[in-house]
Order: structure tokens, then sequence, then C-alpha cells
């Protein structure tokens, strides 16, 4: 049976035999809403999904809880983008320079939820929040990227 699950940690895995080029010609493209794919306890489960999505090269729109979540993100769509050579595609979105410099495209969302909750798995040395309080406080899509 062809599917697509999402894991109760919020990962998704592309299932074996399922073939996304049958249903590929339907989607415009891939929305993931604060997938937490650069957080350490989700990485390694996004790493089959998150490739055949940068490979099928269609619009991505993403979010993130904080500045530190889009930060780590970034770092694993960066890092995924060079290995599967799409180097170019990387420069369109600011995300590569000659010195190596990290630049993180990810921005404030202005339609971020209003709401703001302790995060549970923020260490009390962690700055999670917002990048001025340094609160561990996030909110749901506080920041968002779209790379077309």
């Amino acid at each position: 049976r062809n599917s697509v699950s999402a894991a109760k940690d919020r990962s998704a895995e592309v299932q074996d035999g399922f073939d996304p080029a049958s249903l590929l010609s339907l989607w415009d493209g891939f929305v993931l809403f604060n997938p937490g794919i650069g957080h350490p306890n989700l990485a390694k489960g996004w790493v089959p999904t998150l490739r055949y999505i940068l490979k099928t090269e269609r619009p991505v729109l993403m979010t993130a809880h904080s500045h530190l979540d889009s930060e780590r993100d970034w770092s694993v769509l960066k890092a995924t983008m060079l290995d599967l050579g799409q180097d170019e595609r990387l420069q369109r979105w600011g995300g590569h320079c000659d010195d190596d410099s990290e630049q993180n495209p990810y921005r404030v969302n202005p339609f971020a939820s209003r709401l703001e909750y302790e995060d549970p798995f923020c260490e009390a040395d962690l700055d999670l929040g917002g990048e001025q309080d340094g609160s561990k406080y996030v909110r749901p899509n506080m920041f968002s990227l779209l790379l077309d």
C-alpha cells in the first residue's frame, strides 16, 4: 500500500514501496509546519523525506518555532542540498557564501501564532525564544522560509 506517514514525534518518513512519482503531478509544492528537521531527536527520521522533497525541486514552505529552531533546520537543509549537488539552488536563497559563513534565510513570519509557550525540550541555558529576550518561550510558525 502506498502511503506517507507522520510519526508522533512529528518526523516523517517515506514508506518503502511508496511511489511518490505517481502522485507528484498533483503536488505543486510542500508545506512543513515546524518540522524540526534539525532537532537532535528528530533529524534522523527526516533524512529520506527531506532528500525526496529537495530532489523534486518543487517549492517548499517551512516554518520554525524559534530562531534556534530555524538555524538548526537551515543547517540541515543547506547540508542536504550541497550533498544533492544543488549549489545553484542554494545560492538563490542566499545560503551559500564564498567564505562558507552561515546565512539563515528564515525571516520573522508576520502570520505567526500570537500564542507563546515554554518549550518543554528547552534546557535552561539554551536560547530558544526571541532573539532579543533570551527566553525559552516559542511561538508556532514564528519564522518562515520559502524555497522556490
